[in-house]
């Protein structure tokens, strides 16, 4: 056997380990990129794919049906939830109803402010589990994307081009997945105004605290 030969075997060994290495931890980073950290009670929506764009988009923070608290626990230890049809299905809705204050026997607290819109503009009187679109077509509390999109246009086009909504991953979808929150992520449904904020510590610089120290004493 070639002496040369025998010498370069174990180099092209380890070659080979550090390349299958290699592999496997972009492999694990590419499944953490297209597997984002839940936010804590939402869900996950993941956008179709195409042939050309194998990666696809991940939307965090949609929320699906919500149900009142019954004050019992599972045998996994979650809390069980009455669904909203429970009540809904055995009242008449009430299409003037806009606001908690108006009810007496649930939602009492709920204090609306989303354009004067009464519950019935969004939520779906014939299936309380489900929204329903303007054209009158219910759909998924997972889907109320869609929901928002008919009213708030222009967020939605500056959400679609990436400029409104924390937007992070790929532009392009061929070489990695996209991710994006979803508008329950940072809006509340039923007040989505943001409120005026105060910084907990006061914003400190450089120039007040030097002419502070010069006026002492």
């Amino acid at each position: 056997m070639n002496p040369d030969r025998r010498g370069s075997a174990p180099w092209r060994a380890g070659l080979l380990v550090a390349l299958a290495t290699t592999a496997v931890l972009l492999a694990i980073a590419e499944e953490s990129r297209e597997s984002p950290p839940p936010v804590a009670g939402s869900v996950a929506v993941r956008e179709a794919t195409d042939g050309v764009n194998r990666h696809g988009v991940v939307i965090v923070g949609a929320r699906s049906a919500p149900g009142i608290a019954t004050g019992e626990i599972d045998r996994l230890g979650e809390p069980v939830l009455a669904n909203c049809t429970t009540c809904h299905a055995t009242r008449a809705p009430n299409p003037a109803t806009s606001d908690g204050a108006q009810l007496r026997d649930f939602h009492m607290g709920l204090a609306a402010a989303h354009g004067g819109l009464q519950c019935v503009a969004c939520h779906n009187p014939a299936n309380y589990s489900q929204l329903r679109l303007a054209s009158g077509e219910g759909i998924e509390f997972a889907d109320s994307l869609r929901l928002c999109a008919q009213c708030h246009g222009p967020q939605f086009r500056d959400y679609q081009n990436g400029v409104h909504g924390g937007m992070t991953g790929y532009w392009d979808l061929a070489r990695g997945p996209r991710v994006r929150n979803h508008c329950l992520a940072c809006h509340d449904a039923h007040a989505p105004q943001y409120q005026p904020v105060t910084p907990v510590f006061a914003p400190r610089d450089g120039v007040s605290r030097v002419l502070v120290q010069e006026d002492r004493p």
